[in-house]
């Protein structure tokens, strides 16, 4: 994955860079957000639980204090709206993120497949005596377009919810450390055990699934480019009966990289929140309060209705990445070939 994530900075200009970058502090930010937005909801539901803590932790005494506020009820009101605001700024932080990962992407695609089509034009004619220009055809039409919506649109997602998760998860160790070491363990073996059961896979039919895709183009290419011939031969069976075999290879492989990258989910989520059971039995053990359980309980809901999307987006991006990894390194393998055309290319952009 280092050698992609090499080959992709290199297929970056400038400016694409500075955006790269521009975007990584609004990531890093979103994480914060997340982390502050959710250590706040224990200590709220703590206060409505027992008002009389605001007296009793020197952080909220002094707010009350610098409020000037007039009743414990008056505090809760504004600590309450605080709340309310600090999760609408957060969703919208995350909402601005995603719209500049988006648009970073899209941008990208545009850029790789203009550059794609300009390293071919730019080529002697004695490169396409060798070359089918089917193929050609779908490096620029097909696989840039699925890097960038498979691969590249998962991989930025999923890294920056993978550093929300990971801000999570030590905000939960702060609170509980016993308690966040079992839901780590848990929720990380299970992706970790299923990531490692088929990566090797996912590879494998990453490759077939960019020579079906060639495939494809090159037979429809054929057909339709040479109709008459087709029709005089009487070959129309035939070609159709090369492009189901690729089509179905292609759609097959296709639907195994989505249901590897979705099926934990679906066995993690259950167990995740089935724990919140399991936290509430183990802390009315230890502490015999009910109340006292109850902001504990809010946090973990909270965090884990946060974690699991996150955790999932980064999972689903690592599958990705190793699928559409051998469509890439063609990709990268037909921009960094023939440096004196590059430079060409380079110098009329």
């Amino acid at each position: 994955m280092r050698t992609l994530a090499r080959g992709f900075w290199n297929t970056l200009t400038r400016r694409e860079r500075a955006k790269v970058i521009v975007l990584a502090i609004a990531v890093v930010v979103m994480a914060l957000l997340e982390v502050v937005n959710v250590s706040a909801i224990m200590p709220f539901l703590t206060v409505v639980g027992n008002p009389e803590t605001i007296h009793e932790r020197s952080m909220l005494a002094w707010l009350y204090d610098q409020l000037g506020v007039e009743s414990e009820n008056r505090f809760l009101v504004l600590f309450g709206v605080a709340v309310f605001c600090l999760m609408v700024l957060s969703n919208g932080w995350m909402a601005l993120t995603s719209w500049m990962e988006a648009r970073f992407v899209w941008s990208w695609n545009h850029t790789l497949s203009v550059r794609l089509l300009r390293k071919y034009l730019y080529q002697p004619y004695t490169f396409f005596l060798s070359r089918n220009t089917a193929d050609l055809s779908k490096n620029i039409l097909s696989e840039v377009q699925q890097i960038t919506s498979q691969l590249m649109v998962q991989a930025i997602q999923g890294i920056g919810r993978a550093f929300v998760a990971a801000s999570l998860i030590m905000a939960m160790f702060l609170v509980a450390p016993t308690m966040a070491l079992m839901i780590t363990v848990l929720v990380g073996g299970m992706y970790g055990t299923v990531y490692q059961l088929t990566r090797r896979s996912l590879s494998r039919i990453g490759a077939e699934r960019t020579a079906a895709n060639q495939e494809r183009f090159t037979i429809v290419s054929e057909a339709l480019g040479g109709i008459k011939d087709v029709k005089l031969l009487g070959q129309e069976q035939a070609f159709m009966n090369r492009f189901e075999r690729a089509s179905r290879l292609f759609s097959v492989h296709q639907a195994k990289s989505q249901v590897v990258s979705q099926v934990p989910k679906y066995a993690v989520e259950p167990i995740a929140f089935g724990s919140v059971v399991l936290i509430v039995v183990y802390m009315i053990l230890t502490q015999g309060d009910i109340a006292n359980v109850v902001p504990m309980l809010g946090f973990y809901a909270f965090a884990g209705y946060r974690l699991m999307p996150a955790a999932q987006q980064a999972f689903r991006a690592i599958t990705q990445i190793r699928f559409y990894g051998p469509a890439l390194e063609m990709l990268l393998r037909e921009m960094t070939e023939n440096v004196e055309v590059e430079t060409i290319s380079d110098s009329q952009r």
